[in-house]
């Protein structure tokens, strides 16, 4: 009903507005055309009108760059897989279906809390959420499986302050490969000087396998920098979006999955 009623109160907004500019400056010009322009003129400067808000928001595409989890889901070495325990069961007769699980918190797309790679670190809960929700670019890095991302092989310059990097060189539905593109750590730190605050990338570290001793993981808790791993962006174009990417609020943990969206921003 509420929906209705907005809806109702746009369009006699738009009616009368229209009426009124065809009264005064454009008597030649038709009802209907001016109805449209007066929408269109809503629609792209008057955020302060909420239908128009709101059909701008369901309007905007969105990219789910969240990859699908299941119990064969490539895992970092000696990561604990995901497995679902059905402790009550319909089918059963029982009266609900209620099941706990098992699992890495570091279980496809997640985010890494700083505790994660630093002895003083904070802790998932603790993560602010600035860092998961706002304006973000998408690159491609022109990378093979194995290699690091350079300056060299990034054409675009950053637009946003929340970054995510598309390599397509880890198969989320394979086992688990070495052979994945990650960070030089001299661009790493290009980027956090260059005001990044999130950096995300489609696969699951942002270390090459062979760096054992991390340094983009220790680059990101000296810069405060989030880190989102394992998206899934093959499908998503280079571009600036909204991202949606909030961690569990679970207390103490080193991460948390999360269910990561891009939205576009209609720019």
């Amino acid at each position: 009903m509420h929906g209705k009623l907005l809806r109702c109160a746009a369009s006699t907004t738009v009616f009368r507005v229209a009426c009124f500019a065809r009264l005064k400056f454009y008597s030649r010009v038709p009802l209907k055309s001016l109805q449209v322009l007066v929408f269109f003129y809503f629609y792209v400067y008057c955020d302060k009108f909420v239908f128009f808000r709101r059909f701008r928001i369901n309007s905007s595409k969105i990219w789910d760059i969240t990859p699908l989890v299941s119990t064969d889901f490539p895992l970092w070495p000696q990561s604990t897989p995901l497995q679902r325990h059905v402790h009550c069961d319909l089918n059963l007769g029982d009266a609900v279906t209620s099941s706990s699980m098992t699992a890495t918190v570091h279980l496809g797309a997640h985010a890494d809390a700083p505790s994660h790679y630093a002895k003083e670190g904070r802790t998932i809960e603790e993560c602010s959420l600035h860092h998961y929700l706002g304006q973000c670019q998408v690159i491609r890095p022109k990378v093979k499986p194995g290699e690091a991302i350079t300056k060299h092989n990034i054409s675009q310059s950053i637009l946003a302050s929340r970054v995510l990097f598309a390599t397509s060189t880890f198969d989320y539905t394979a086992p688990f490969s070495e052979n994945f593109a990650s960070f030089e750590p001299e661009y790493f730190e290009y980027l956090a000087q260059n005001n990044v605050i999130t950096i995300g990338i489609d696969g699951p570290s942002v270390d090459l396998f062979q760096n054992h001793e991390l340094p983009c993981h220790h680059l990101a808790y000296k810069y405060d920098i989030a880190l989102l791993e394992n998206l899934d962006l093959d499908q998503v174009p280079e571009g600036l979006y909204e991202l949606i990417a909030l961690p569990l609020k679970i207390k103490g943990f080193d991460a948390s999955p999360v269910r990561a969206i891009l939205r576009s921003t209609n720019n």
